[in-house]
């Protein structure tokens, strides 16, 4: 058993700060430096959270070696890294309230129309032999690692997780049609998804209100109809950030499928425990891996019963 996660890396960088004025030169606050960290995030935010659990992960994606290998490297988590850059963003943090003040992206994106290492890109990942892995998770922020022509040698796995921004998620899908093709979006994705052909199922995740799962039928070669499977009920926490929520929701489903097989009953517990590790994620400052180990998200699945 091992999953394979390839997509969009992502560099959070958190800068604390001591805000204690405001500036006379314009109506702003100003804040000195306190502190700063930074955090693996995107596909990156994925792997760490599976490799928590299962340290069989592997992460395929593309950033600066000297930026981003570090910080893997010090998870210990194995990775196949794609030279080139990677986006980052940059949030600004008050110390006193811990409320974010500004954030600041730095989008490194290669246009799919690019041809920018494009040969070098089709080779590396068919040096990637995916039948090695049971689940594959595909995390797509639409920066450029994730190519729609590409994607079709993604193939061999059994089960395929995709994330991604793109309100047309059919290109996403890779060239496997024997494998369990699942699709994870929040809402907003959900209502801007354009053709969702190709999954069997869609987990919609819905904030405080839970999740909803959606089975969809094929009723022609270009036409799915979905059916609600089952809608799971969000616990009540306080929430202080939900940045990577969705990263942990797509993290404990693959882990759940990959340990314990696909089956419909399978996927409906392993969102159920998704759901209860993400309500623990969001009461927490910044992005943040499960704290949870293998052993009690097994038990709790096991111990779902279904009605």
């Amino acid at each position: 058993m091992a999953i394979v996660v390839i997509g969009d890396l992502i560099l959070d960088d958190y800068k604390i700060v001591d805000v204690n004025r405001v500036s006379p030169e314009a109506p702003c606050l100003v804040g000195l430096a306190f502190k700063q960290y930074t955090r693996l995030g995107g596909a990156a935010n994925v792997a760490a959270n599976i490799f928590q659990l299962d340290q069989s992960v592997v992460l395929i994606g593309q950033g600066d070696y000297d930026t981003f290998f570090p910080l893997i490297s010090n998870l210990g988590m194995p990775c196949l890294l794609f030279p080139g850059s990677h986006s980052t963003k940059m949030r600004f943090i008050d110390h006193k309230s811990h409320s974010q003040l500004f954030r600041y992206d730095i989008e490194n994106i290669i246009p799919q129309e690019s041809r920018e290492n494009l040969t070098k890109y089709s080779a590396f990942i068919d040096n990637i032999d995916f039948k090695l892995y049971n689940v594959c998770v595909i995390v797509d922020y639409m920066k450029g690692m994730i190519r729609y022509n590409d994607v079709k040698r993604i193939k061999g796995c059994k089960v395929n997780i995709i994330s991604t921004k793109n309100p047309q998620p059919h290109k996403i899908l890779p060239s496997h049609y024997q494998a369990t093709n699942i699709l994870v979006v929040n809402e907003r994705e959900y209502a801007a998804a354009k053709d969702i052909t190709g999954y069997q199922y869609v987990v919609r995740t819905e904030g405080d209100k839970g999740m909803s799962i959606f089975k969809y039928t094929k009723v022609s070669t270009h036409y799915y109809t979905p059916d609600l499977l089952t809608h799971i009920s969000g616990i009540q926490v306080d929430v202080f950030d939900v940045t990577g929520a969705g990263d942990t929701v797509t993290g404990v489903i693959a882990f759940c499928l990959d340990q314990m097989g696909f089956s419909e009953e399978n996927l409906i517990r392993a969102c159920l425990c998704a759901n209860q590790e993400a309500a623990k994620v969001v009461t927490k400052s910044g992005t943040t891996v499960i704290e949870s180990d293998t052993e009690s998200i097994l038990s709790h699945f096991k111990n779902i019963t279904l009605l």
